[in-house]
């Protein structure tokens, strides 16, 4: 057997694979798959595990293989990340719209999810951005004002970019304007790593 660290956003992740020479029961069995070492704390579990389950089940993840509180393994996908040309084509960009819309509307995902943490449309994910990140970017643009000096000419740029962001984006009543913007209905469920 051997394995390959990989990059994890928040788990340690492991490509395993056995050495041509072990033959397997099965031609099903898999030769590879990804060893999940879950790491991160602040991922509601039993959320990150139904996800994960329900999409396998459909057809539309990872095949789920193995999975308790400390690790999941899964089936192995060769890939590789689009390019920013792929990303611009039209018709990729048609498949990966139609993917995400099978994964909310086909694969059982949402409904799981409605049954373990009921959607509040008044308080979606841009909600809690608009309320939390908001007041922290303000905070924040204020802190670096402190830092910077007016007369040095890189700072000046800053400065004048800090005050287009605030004249745009972070005037008063900024945050009931974004709320506003925000559809109520058709909400879609959606995932980090889409």
């Amino acid at each position: 057997m051997e394995f390959k660290k990989l990059n994890g956003l928040s788990n340690s992740c492991y490509k395993v694979w056995l050495d041509k020479r072990v033959v397997l029961n099965s031609p099903d069995e898999p030769r590879t798959v990804l060893y999940r070492k879950i790491e991160n704390a602040t991922v509601d579990a039993v959320m990150e595990s139904t996800i994960f389950k329900t999409m396998s089940d459909s057809g539309q993840g990872p095949k789920l293989i193995g999975t308790d509180k400390d690790y999941r393994i899964e089936g192995f996908i060769e890939s590789r990340v689009l390019s920013i040309w792929e990303m611009r084509n039209p018709v990729i960009m048609d498949k990966f719209v139609q993917a995400v819309y099978e994964m909310h509307h086909e694969s059982g995902t949402a409904e799981v999810i409605q049954e373990i943490k009921p959607m509040d449309p008044n308080q979606l994910g841009i909600d809690i951005a608009i309320d939390e990140w908001g007041p922290a970017s303000i905070k924040r643009i204020a802190k670096m004002r402190t830092k910077l000096i007016p007369s040095n000419p890189g700072h000046a740029r800053i400065l004048s970019a800090l005050d287009k962001l605030e004249e745009t984006y972070l005037g008063p009543g900024y945050q009931d304007v974004i709320r506003a913007l925000v559809t109520r209905e058709n909400i879609v469920f959606s995932h980090n790593d889409c």
